[in-house]
């Protein structure tokens, strides 16, 4: 099992964190090739079975989780979010794909 944190304590998930009061100093993060490189290595070097990765995350972490259902595909079918915090006036072109699909 791995708990990562996406840096600041919040994970770039797509929307524009303005909400938050908090200016991203470094927005240049790319946490779904984060996430892809995480994965990649527990697959490749600690015998995790690609078939059998879970994702799930809470509020923040539950919006990353449905990005990378969406950016991931590889990993992303065994995916559950809880809690998402989504507030109406915050685009997420990602969440409307995947709902029009």
């Amino acid at each position: 099992m791995a708990y990562p944190n996406g840096v600041n304590d919040f994970w770039r998930d797509g929307r524009d964190h303005s909400f938050r009061d908090i200016a991203d100093l470094e927005p240049n993060i790319d946490d779904i090739e984060f996430i892809s490189v995480l994965i990649a290595h527990f697959i490749n070097h600690e015998h995790v079975d690609p078939h059998r990765v879970y994702v799930t995350g809470i509020s923040n972490g539950g919006i990353m989780t449905m990005r990378i259902g969406g950016d991931c595909s590889d990993y992303g079918e065994h995916s559950e979010e809880y809690l998402p915090d989504l507030p109406a006036y915050t685009p997420c072109s990602y969440l409307a794909d995947e709902w029009a699909g």
